[in-house]
Order: structure tokens, then C-alpha cells, then sequence
């Protein structure tokens, strides 16, 4: 809310309003209210509202510049505001221009040591934890004889144990079962009781998909394992690496080099059959991606008012905001096993002859050298809000308002991989002269496509083979091999524009009773009014996206869809998903009424007792009719103290994108819980694991299940979507608290209010591994959340009961509940005058935030507290001491220990992370100074995170910022 109003959202199909759009120089300041507040300030406003108070009739000239730089020489920020105000027409108007620019520079992850060279953690729970697993060096031949005989190149075993490092740690039912009659040594047993003490999983740095790598894994084109002994010790190469060993079968032994050869690949530390934390890996982050966008922003605020007389005054606010961020992520395609011909010139020589035996090589590969992948987001708002007010009595006010707001976005791509163009620049043949070139340069015969995964059709649909567009593109020779014609070739800039709107109309009353009945306390206030509101919103997306064939396509006519002629669903990377063009609308008439009875008023016991309640009753085109209400009250016995309290039904209906967004396709990757490590975190999983693997026809269901892992090497496709069935969510809520402000110590006061939240019919898309684990863990199954995704039948090979597809809608589940205390203390007080103290402390202790997805369980609790970015404990602390013309101000930021990654859930930690999974308590400091150098001229400086604390390991921005230290200077005038 800005003064009351509502503000257009900055995002299409949603209600989020993006508040870097509300000139600082305006802002005089901002009220926060807890609590169901829909029936004062409309729906939506189910757990509180935020209300941004703008100066009013300001004269003169404000100007404020400030600059700042972060401890390393990077991060550079600049500012500068101005406003100008002036009164008219001897004080009955008021005009007033507001300007503000921006300007934050980018930082890179490469650009801090805790990011660099993907020093970022996972956020993910398909890394288990390596002390479950043999490392290289574990298992030593004199002191394991067991396991030095069994876990070996050649050994008893099958494939995947045939191998001294990779393979699990046995428990010791394992370990009877593998060694009848034998008896662990001490050594063995040490390793068994580490495998069996570690925690499931892990969070860590350097992350990678090790059956892929940046730089290209190789396999043979036929998956037979490679005999080449490259570095001449009598070990085949592929023996030398786990993955080498295990990969897609075994045989990806080789990664290339910038030289145009091949080295063996090396293993880091071994999590899964797929991930390890460093190596030769495919890293999850690359140096050359954004850790925090730069930004451009430009606001123009015009604000005036005239009053024609008591009766009327008119008033408008008009805005234009733009917005320009700038982010970038060079990885933009990934292919598990892209054919490479045998005649292709950029085949490693050392390789050559494996080529021409298997028909080729197959080379695994997440590119980072397609072009930087720049998105440049420019987001433009306008909003008018205009009105006319005036006073029918002098105990009635009227106010009629118009407000509409709309922000436009359009995000554009710089590097959008056309497959199909891929595909054939890296189908080389030697041309007519030796030279490299495209094979589609002298066949229309288009290279296989992707095969495995992801898998896309082959053709080519955005260029006419011969037509002399191709450029070759190397991906033999390391990371960065790929030449920028190649690039310019295969990549294009693509932009999605998206649009929200927001018409309100408001009139309204407000007044008191006396002219004609007076309370003990006063007269009775009151308000009343009606709304018309409407909102409206549309994304529009690239042609290449919704899959559209361009002009000239040797495919069919422009403009036909390539899922009537292929399997593909896009012309741009990742075709396996389906992009479509969304929008919607929805409008909400509603009358409200509000009223505040003074009872009492300085009586003994009763300084001041007032009573209050409010409603609102709101019919949507979408949901129908809704009633929301509060009642409130105030009682201070003293002046010295005050009691106050709510209680409030509110409610928030869906928006445009939770109602009407089509299927969009998407790729999920939750950990399975039915994998062996995880069937026992919950009474009921293994259970329902059971039923589902019986329902799918898979034979012996619980035997199979006794011996089950994850069979997928990456993510799968899916869909996300709204929902059209959703109906509103309904919170009831109520708060009790007081404020003290004893008069024998002046200059202090604390508050503090105890919260109760509880949403019933909740709106929300439950992540993909909320949903997978809810519908294993709830005692009713099969259950809403089972219907929204599908596993793999009997038929489906090693890919057996593994993830297919998974719809991720917007559900009304059954509900959360939050209570907690927000207080504050604040002091200030004087020292011989000329020194000055202000401390301040605002705090906020949560008693619960609990989560109910099970509809025929409610004591089936998926806590929230303590996982990230939910303490228990949180506040910020502040100190000011002002001596004449110089305020020195120190604040401190506490936040308690909580999750160290949003995938961590509280429930499961020990056993699924251990103590690893909790970051330690976080306290930041900062320092400000602010010197009067004029009466007309401040100069002000400071230090934001003085101890230079990290994000979190798996965060790039909790709970401090990636900038890290960061220095400002700035200087203000005012005449």
C-alpha cells in the first residue's frame, strides 16, 4: 500500500509489489501492521500490510547522493535523488517532482573466494554423504583383507562393487551376507561404523554431475568400454576413475583438453553413482555467472493537490518507474551424449582408432562456452492515482479516488540455443580443402539429435541445410572451444514481455458522531465506502519458445508448431517442455464499514478505553462472495501503559497467475523417498512405497524395494500450472499485546504483542519434494499429491519405478499455522545536554510455523521453524549517540541458527544431515556517522556487514548479502 492505496504488482499474475518503485525521497514513513488486516485494507491483507506514508505539502529542495563500494573494489553503487516542492496559491496547493537514479553494479561468482570455482554449495538432497561410500585410499589391503578382496577390479561382486572406491560401505548385514562365517577386522568395523553413523546426505562445496563434464566426457559411440592405456602403466584407463568404471554402463573414461587431446577423468569425492564434490565433474556454478545482477533504476514522482475550497480538494500521484537488471548464466544447454562421427576432424588423435571401431564417440557435455547467456530484465511501472476529497459537515469527509497502475516487463535471452543448429555444427567433415565445415554444408541428412537425455528429435527447422549459415563448432578441445562464429550460429537473443494491470475505484466516507452523540470517551469514528477493483494480466513469450517455425524453415509453413511435425516442443533448448502464452482476469466489487467507539476517556483505571471493528464484504468473478471482519480494542488503565488487542478473520483469494496459467513445461529433480536410504524417515513411507511399486505391477514389491536407488542420472520433465478449482484462503488471526511508556523514566518505551496466524484452504504450489514425501508420508494413500506425478513401470529397464513426470499446481491444502512475539525496546535519553542516546532493540521470537497437508490427519505437522530463512530468534539492535553535529550510530542484526539450505527439512535433519545441516547463529554489525556540516548540509558514511560474514554455504544472499563488506558515502542538502 502507498497512503493508503493499493500499488500495481511488479510481477505478472501476481500481487508482489515491487517496492524499489517507491521514491526514498518521498517516503516519510512506513506503518506495519500484523495481523489479518483485510476488512481496513482489503483482501489479500490476510497476515498484515505493509502501508509506505508519503510527505505531504513538502516545500524546498531535498537532494541526497551517495556512492559505495564493497571492501574488495567491486560492487560499486551510486544514487542520487532529488526533490523539489512548493506551495500555492497562499498554502491551498502543493505541487511536488520527485527524481531518483540508481545505479549497482554486477558481481560474479568468480569474483568472491567463498563462490569461486563453484565454491557455492548444493541445495539438493541427491548428494549422499561420501563417509557411506569406499574413497580412494579407504580400504587398505592388510588390515581390510575382506574388503580388499571383494571390492576390486575383477572381484566377486557385480559391476558396480567390482571397484576399490565408489561403491557403499556394507552394513553388517551386508557384511554376513558377503562374508559368511567371517568376522570383521577392527579396521573394517571402523569403516562400517562410519558408513553407518554419517548422516544421509550432504551439503558441500564444489558440487558436480559427474557423468558430464564442461569439458566433455567421452564414451564410445557403441558404450563398449574403451582399451586404450593412454598413460602406458598396463591399467586400462577406465579402470582408473569411478566413473570411468560405473558411467552410463561404464566406459566414459576421458575428458578433453585445450590442446585437442584427452586426459582420464578424475574423480573427486564420491557422493552418488552420478554426483561427486570436485573432480572433473560437471560443475553445478560457473565463475562467469552472476552472484548479485547489476541494476539501472530511474524514478519520476509528480505529487499535487489543490484546495478549491473545505469541500474540495483534488489531489493526484502519478509515477513512472524503470527498472534495467542485468544477470547472466553461461549455462544454457546440457546433452548426456551427443554423437561425434568418426570422420569428424576434431576427434582426438588418441582416440582416433576407438572412433573408427565404434562408429564415433558420444560425448557428455554441459556447455559454458555458448555465449554469456546475458538476461537483461526491463520492467517499466506507471501508476496514476488521482481523487477528489472534501468535508460535507464538519463531522463528514468524503473521498472519491482513481488508481490505476501497469508494469511491463520484458526479459530478454542473449544467447537462446537453437538445438537443431547445434546439432549440425558439430556434425564436421573436412570440406573440399581440408577445412573443417558443416556436414549439413553437403548433405541434408541432419545429424541424430540428442538420443538419450535429454531426448530431441533431429531435423532442421530454423535454417535450410547448404545454405552456407553454418559455422563448425569444436567441443573436442576443452571448455572453452567453441568458436564466437559457432556461437553467433547456434544462439539468439529471445525476449518474453509480460504485462500487469490494476484499475481501482474508491469512494468513500468518513466521519464522527458529534454533531449528535458523544461517548464517555468521545464521539464514535467511523468509515465507510465501496471498491471497484480489477486486475489483469498477460505473458507473451518468444516464437522460438512457443515453438513456432520461423520464415524460410524447410520444415513447413512459418508460424506452424513444431509438436505437430516432431516430438519436439520448442526450437529452443530444452524442447522436452511445452512454453505457452498465458493471462487472465479477475474483478471484486466490495463494501467495507469500519468503526471506533471511545468508551471511556481519563477516568481513574481508564485513561483511555476504545473498542473497534471492522468488515468488509468482497464478490469476486472468480470465487464468489466473501465476508472478512476484525474487532479490536485499547485499554490504559494509566497513561504510563497500554493493552490492545485483535481478533480477525480475513481472507485472500487466488490470483491471476494461481487461476489461469497454462501448463508450463519444467524439469523437477526431488530426492526419491523411496530410495533405500530414505524409506525409514517416516512411519509411513516405507509402507506406501510398497502400495505404489504393487499398484504399478512391479513383482515382489517389497523385495524389490529392500534393495531400490534412484535410478535417474538427472532431472525429468513436468508441467507447472494454476488451477482453476482453487477457492480463497481464509486466515483467522488475533493479537494481544501492550506499550509502556513510564512517565519516571522518560524518553523509554517498550511494546510487545503476542501473534496467532492460522490459514486455512492454503495457496500454494508444494515444491517437488514436498510433494513427493507428502504423498508417501501421509497415513491416507493414495492421496491429492500422489495424482501429481507418475513413476516408471516393470518395463522401463534400470529405469524401473523411477520419477516420469510430475505436475506442479497450485493447491488449496489444508493449512498453516504461525504464532510468535514481536517487541521492541526503545531509549533515549540526554547527558549533560549536549550528549544524546538512542538505543533501540526490535526483536521477534516465533513460538511455531507449522504446515498441514494431510486433510484427514491434522496432527500430521510439517514444521517450518528452524529451516531456512525461519528462527526462532531474530532481531535488530541500534545504538545513536548524536554530540552536537555529529550522530554516530552502530546497529547489530541477530538471527538464530537455523536450516542451512531451503531443501533441509527440521524434521529430518538429524538423520538426513546431522549437525552439518545448521548454520551457526549469525550476528552482523554495521556502522554509520553522519556529520551537520551546514544547517542546510549533512554528510553521512558508514559500513554495512563490518565483519564481512559470508551467505550462508548453499545461499548467495542469505542471510547477508554476497557483496560481503561495503562502504558508503553520501551527503544531503536541503533548502
Amino acid at each position: 500500500m502507498v497512503d493508503g492505496y493499493r500499488h500495481v504488482s511488479g510481477v505478472a499474475g501476481a500481487q508482489t509489489v515491487d517496492v524499489s518503485t517507491i521514491p526514498n525521497a518521498l517516503i516519510d514513513r512506513i506503518d506495519v501492521l500484523t495481523g489479518g488486516a483485510s476488512a481496513v485494507y482489503g483482501a489479500d491483507a490476510v497476515t498484515g500490510v505493509v502501508n509506505y506514508i508519503l510527505k505531504k505539502d513538502f516545500e524546498g529542495i531535498a537532494l541526497d547522493a551517495q556512492a559505495g563500494i564493497s571492501s574488495r573494489g567491486d560492487g560499486e553503487s551510486y544514487r542520487i535523488e532529488g526533490t523539489y516542492g512548493r506551495n500555492f496559491a497562499d498554502g491551498r496547493g502543493n505541487i511536488t517532482l520527485s527524481l531518483g537514479y540508481t545505479d549497482e553494479q554486477e558481481i560474479l561468482f568468480g569474483d568472491r573466494s567463498f563462490t569461486r570455482d563453484n565454491g557455492r554449495g548444493n541445495n539438493s538432497t541427491v548428494y549422499s554423504n561420501p563417509l557411506k561410500r569406499f574413497q580412494k585410499g579407504d580400504i587398505d589391503a592388510s588390515s581390510m583383507p575382506n574388503f580388499a578382496s571383494y571390492f576390486r577390479v575383477g572381484g566377486p561382486g557385480p559391476r558396480a562393487s567390482r571397484i576399490a572406491f565408489g561403491p557403499s560401505i556394507p552394513t553388517a548385514a551386508d557384511f554376513a551376507r558377503l562374508f559368511p562365517g567371517r568376522t570383521p577386522t577392527a579396521a573394517e568395523t571402523a569403516l562400517m561404523a562410519r558408513a553407518a553413523e554419517a548422516p544421509n546426505f550432504v551439503i558441500g562445496r564444489a558440487p558436480v554431475f559427474a557423468i558430464s563434464s564442461n569439458a566433455g566426457l567421452l564414451f564410445r559411440a557403441d558404450f563398449a568400454r574403451f582399451q586404450t592405456d593412454l598413460n602406458n602403466n598396463g591399467i586400462a584407463d577406465c579402470n582408473e576413475s569411478y566413473v570411468g568404471w560405473t558411467g552410463f554402463g561404464g566406459g566414459g573414461c576421458y575428458v578433453t583438453t585445450p590442446n585437442g587431446g584427452v586426459k582420464i577423468f578424475e574423480d573427486g569425492i564420491i557422493s552418488t553413482s552420478q554426483n561427486q564434490f570436485g573432480g572433473d565433474g560437471a560443475v553445478e556454478r560457473t565463475n562467469e555467472s552472476s552472484l548479485i545482477p547489476g541494476s539501472q533504476r530511474f524514478y519520476a514522482n509528480l505529487r499535487t493537490n489543490y484546495e478549491f475550497s473545505d469541500a474540495a480538494e483534488l489531489f493526484v500521484d502519478a509515477k513512472f518507474a524503470r527498472n534495467v537488471s542485468v544477470s547472466r548464466n553461461n549455462y544454457n544447454t546440457f546433452y548426456d551424449s551427443l554423437l561425434i562421427f568418426p570422420d569428424n576432424p576434431f576427434v582426438p588423435a588418441a582416440l582416433q582408432g576407438e572412433a573408427d571401431d565404434a562408429g564415433g564417440l558420444r560425448v557428455s557435455r554441459d556447455f559454458t562456452d555458448l555465449g554469456p547467456n546475458t538476461q537483461r530484465a526491463v520492467r517499466q511501472t506507471y501508476r496514476l492515482v488521482a481523487g477528489l476529497r472534501g468535508e460535507m459537515t464538519d463531522h463528514l469527509r468524503y473521498e472519491f479516488v482513481a488508481n490505476y497502475g501497469r508494469t511491463d516487463n520484458s526479459v530478454t535471452q542473449s544467447n537462446s540455443v537453437r538445438y537443431d543448429r547445434l546439432f549440425a555444427a558439430i556434425d564436421v567433415v573436412r570440406g573440399p580443402n581440408g577445412q573443417p565445415i558443416c556436414r549439413s554444408d553437403i548433405s541434408s541428412v541432419p545429424h541424430p539429435g540428442s538420443e538419450t537425455f535429454p531426448v530431441i528429435a533431429p531435423g532442421f527447422f530454423t535454417f535450410r541445410p547448404g545454405d552456407g549459415q553454418c559455422r563448425p563448432a569444436n567441443i573436442l578441445r576443452g571448455a572453452q572451444s567453441i568458436s564466437q562464429e559457432a556461437v553467433d550460429f547456434i544462439t539468439t537473443p529471445t525476449t518474453d514481455r509480460f504485462r500487469i494491470e490494476q484499475t481501482v475505484i474508491t469512494a468513500s466516507l468518513t466521519g464522527d458522531t458529534g454533531a449528535f452523540l458523544n461517548l464517555p470517551g468521545g464521539a464514535v469514528q467511523f468509515a465507510a465506502g465501496a471498491e471497484f477493483r480489477r486486475e489483469k494480466s498477460r505473458s507473451r513469450f518468444s516464437d522460438l519458445e512457443l515453438g513456432l517455425l520461423p520464415e524460410g524453415s524447410p520444415a513447413g509453413p512459418a508460424g506452424t508448431f513444431i509438436g505437430d511435425i516432431s516430438s519436439n516442443l520448442q526450437l529452443i533448448f530444452d524442447p522436452s517442455t511445452r512454453t505457452q502464452n498465458t493471462g487472465g482476469a479477475f474483478d471484486v466489487f466490495e463494501l467495507f464499514g469500519e468503526v471506533s467507539l471511545p468508551i471511556l476517556n481519563d477516568k481513574p483505571f481508564f485513561h483511555e478505553l476504545s473498542l473497534g471493528a471492522a468488515g468488509r464484504y468482497a464478490d469476486y468473478s472468480t470465487v464468489g462472495g466473501a465476508f472478512t471482519w476484525n474487532v479490536n480494542g485499547t485499554w490504559a488503565p494509566v497513561p504510563d501503559i497500554r493493552f490492545r488487542g485483535t481478533y480477525a478473520v480475513a481472507i485472500r483469494a487466488p490470483n491471476i497467475a494461481e487461476l489461469f496459467n497454462p501448463a508450463q513445461g519444467a524439469t523437477f529433480r526431488p530426492a526419491d523417498p523411496c530410495d533405500l536410504v530414505n524409506q525409514d524417515d517416516t512411519p509411513n513411507r516405507l509402507q506406501n512405497c510398497i502400495a505404489a511399486a504393487t499398484a504399478l505391477g512391479i513383482p515382489n514389491a517389497a523385495q524389490f524395494l529392500s534393495t531400490y536407488t534412484d535410478p535417474l542420472s538427472a532431472r525429468f520433465p513436468g508441467s507447472v500450472s494454476g488451477n482453476p478449482d482453487l477457492t480463497e484462503e481464509e486466515a483467522t488471526t488475533w493479537t494481544v499485546g501492550a506499550v509502556v511508556q513510564p512517565r519516571f523514566v522518560p524518553g523509554l518505551t517498550l511494546s510487545g504483542d503476542y501473534y496467532s496466524i492460522r490459514i486455512d484452504n492454503a495457496i500454494a504450489a508444494p515444491t517437488a519434494q514436498d510433494i513427493v514425501n507428502t504423498c508417501y508420508d501421509n497415513a491416507g494413500f493414495p492421496n491429492q499429491f500422489c495424482a501429481l506425478f507418475e513413476r516408471n513401470g516393470p518395463s522401463a529397464g534400470p529405469a524401473t519405478f523411477g520419477f516420469r513426470f510430475l505436475r506442479q499446481t497450485q493447491l488449496n491444502f489444508v493449512g498453516i499455522e504461525t504464532s510468535g512475539v514481536d517487541f521492541s525496546v526503545n531509549y533515549a535519553f540526554s547527558i549533560a545536554n549536549d550528549w544524546k542516546f538512542n538505543l533501540g532493540v526490535n526483536g521477534n521470537w516465533t513460538e511455531k510455523v507449522n504446515r498441514f497437508f494431510d486433510p484427514t490427519d491434522r496432527t500430521l505437522v510439517n514444521p517450518a521453524l528452524g529451516e531456512l530463512s525461519v528462527p526462532e530468534w531474530s532481531g535488530v539492535g541500534t545504538i545513536a549517540l548524536n554530540y552536537k553535529r555529529l550522530t554516530l550510530g552502530y546497529n547489530l542484526q541477530f538471527i538464530q541458527s537455523t536450516a542451512v539450505a531451503s531443501v533441509i527439512d527440521i524434521e529430518r535433519i538429524e538423520t538426513e544431515f546431522g549437525p552439518a545441516g545448521l548454520a551457526p547463529d549469525y550476528w552482523i554489525h554495521g556502522l554509520s556517522v553522519n556529520y551537520e556540516l551546514t544547517d542546510k548540509i549533512n554528510l553521512y558514511g558508514g559500513v554495512n556487514n563490518l565483519t564481512d560474514k559470508q551467505p550462508y554455504l548453499s545461499s548467495s544472499a542469505y542471510p547477508v548479502s554476497g557483496i560481503g563488506r561495503f562502504f558508503f558515502l553520501g551527503a544531503r542538502a536541503r533548502f
